[in-house]
C-alpha cells in the first residue's frame, strides 16, 4: 500500500498465477485501492476497491497483520466478500 494524499492506496505492481509464476495482465500498474483511512493501528476503512472483473468499485475495509492483508468488500445489497492476501517473498 502507498500514500495518496491524506489516504492510503494500493497499486498492483505484479501478478502471479496459482503456481506462483509471474504473469502479464493489463491490471499491473492499476491503482485498485484508494482513500483508505486508519481506523486503528492495523486496520483501515472508508476507502474503495476497484474490481477489474466487475468493472466497478466497492467500499472496502483492510486489516494488516505481518505479511498478511485481510480485505472485506461489500456491495450496495450488503453482500460481502472476504479475501486474504499474502505478501510475495
Amino acid at each position: 500500500m502507498d500514500s495518496c494524499g491524506a489516504g492510503v492506496c494500493g497499486t498492483i505492481i505484479s501478478a502471479y498465477d496459482k503456481a506462483g509464476k509471474q504473469i502479464t495482465t493489463p491490471n499491473v500498474g492499476r491503482r485498485i485501492i484508494r482513500d483508505l483511512k486508519p481506523v486503528s493501528a492495523n486496520s483501515y476503512g472508508g476507502g474503495k476497491i476497484y474490481v477489474p472483473l466487475m468493472g466497478t468499485e466497492y467500499p472496502v475495509e483492510i486489516t494488516v497483520s505481518g505479511n498478511n492483508l485481510k480485505l472485506r468488500a461489500c456491495n450496495s445489497l450488503g453482500i460481502c466478500r472476504n479475501q486474504s492476501w499474502d505478501r510475495v517473498k
